[in-house]
């Protein structure tokens, strides 16, 4: 909203502010990622429906640029129109939705395999995926150990459409994870 009511450079400015808040409050923060905005046709009380994408496109360069000097990801859901409610602002329940959680997912999935292969001393992670019944891929991580007492803890978490299975045997650790489009 805040591109559509103040454009893209002050909105940019508040996006600095608050990557800068974010890394002061929370110093061992380690990854930082940042959705870019999706197309828009709903006019705002700047621009109209015309204008609304090209500052929409000029905030997204913007944010690129911003992530490059300060160090964070830019999560890209490639929303396009036809992803948008009838509203033309928010995306849609079916398609849209799918689409940022799905880049969410991807982003998560490739950070948590970089930063346990980091603790890890770069050790490779052996990986296999399943298929089940609904054809998505299931990704089983195996984590080896340096020694008995390490040990890699994560919680269970479980939502309708995103089950994550974490256990531990022995000196092995597992990560099993539903990934759609893992990259």
């Amino acid at each position: 909203n805040d591109v559509g009511n103040i454009g893209a450079t002050a909105a940019i400015k508040q996006c600095r502010e608050l990557i800068n808040l974010t890394r002061e409050l929370f110093p061992k923060l380690q990854e930082i990622g940042w959705i870019a905005l999706s197309p828009r046709s709903k006019p705002s009380r700047l621009y109209n429906s015309e204008e609304i994408g090209i500052h929409y496109h000029h905030f997204n360069q913007l944010l690129a640029e911003l992530g490059k000097e300060m160090n964070f990801d830019i999560i890209y859901a490639n929303l396009q129109t036809q992803h948008l409610h009838i509203d033309g602002l928010h995306p849609s329940i079916s398609s849209g939705r799918n689409l940022i959680e799905n880049a969410l997912l991807n982003w998560f999935n490739k950070k948590i395999i970089l930063l346990t292969n980091q603790k890890l001393n770069e050790k490779p992670i052996q990986c296999s995926t399943t298929y089940d019944n609904q054809t998505r891929p299931k990704t089983l991580l195996l984590l080896s150990n340096k020694d008995k007492g390490s040990k890699f803890t994560h919680n269970s978490n479980k939502h309708d459409n995103n089950e994550n299975d974490h256990y531990n045997d022995k000196n092995k650790n597992y990560i099993q994870s539903n990934m759609n489009n893992y990259n």
